[in-house]
C-alpha cells in the first residue's frame, strides 16, 4: 500500500470489482513500523501525517546490497484508520481488523525481534507493536464488476477519473 498515493482511489476499485458477497482479504505490514528509526522505539516520521515520503536507497527488498540505478523511492503513510474508512467508505462491509506483533519479516535487526516457531516476534520482555495486520471486507455494491461484462467501460472511466471528478 505504500506505493498507493490515492487510497480512496484504490479501494473504489476494489470494491468494484468485487462481487455482492465477494471477499477482500488484506494481509499488510503496519506502518507505524515504518517511521521508527532503526534501532529504536522514537518515531522519525509523522504517522498520522498520511503524506509522501521519498527515500533515495540503493539495492531492494530481495537483496540489500544489489547495485541499483534509479533509486528514487516514493512511499505513501497511509495510517490504519486511513485504511480502514477508505474501504468502508467504497461500500466494503468489514469483517475483523487484527493487529499482530508476529512477523515473517525483520524490519528491525535483533535484539528487538526473537525467532519463535510463528515466525519473529517481539521478545515477551519489551513492548509490543503492531508489526502487520490482516483485514477481511466483503463486497456490498450490486453491479459490481462480477454484475455485467458491459460494465468494463465504467472500470475503464473509473480508472482515469481524477479524484476531483469522482
Amino acid at each position: 500500500m505504500i506505493w498507493l498515493p490515492d487510497l480512496g482511489r484504490w479501494a473504489e476499485v476494489v470494491a468494484w470489482l468485487l462481487r455482492p458477497g465477494g471477499r477482500l482479504y488484506l494481509i499488510e505490514f503496519h506502518r507505524i513500523v515504518d517511521i521508527r528509526a532503526e534501532r529504536s522505539t522514537v518515531s522519525e516520521e509523522d504517522y498520522l501525517a498520511g503524506r509522501e515520503v521519498v527515500y533515495e536507497v540503493g539495492g531492494d527488498y530481495a537483496v540489500s546490497d544489489a547495485v541499483t540505478q534509479h533509486n528514487r523511492t516514493p512511499e505513501w503513510v497511509h495510517p490504519l484508520g486511513e485504511v480502514v474508512t477508505k474501504l468502508a467508505e467504497s461500500g466494503l462491509r468489514i469483517e475483523f481488523l487484527k493487529e499482530r506483533c508476529e512477523t515473517y519479516f525483520a524490519r528491525v535487526p535483533p535484539p528487538y525481534l526473537e525467532e519463535v516457531v510463528e515466525g519473529l516476534r517481539v521478545p515477551p520482555r519489551a513492548a509490543r507493536a503492531s508489526r502487520w495486520f490482516t483485514l477481511s471486507g466483503r463486497g456490498n455494491r450490486r453491479g459490481s464488476c462480477g454484475g455485467r461484462r458491459d460494465e468494463g467501460a465504467n472500470f475503464a472511466k473509473l480508472s482515469r477519473a481524477s479524484p476531483a471528478s469522482r
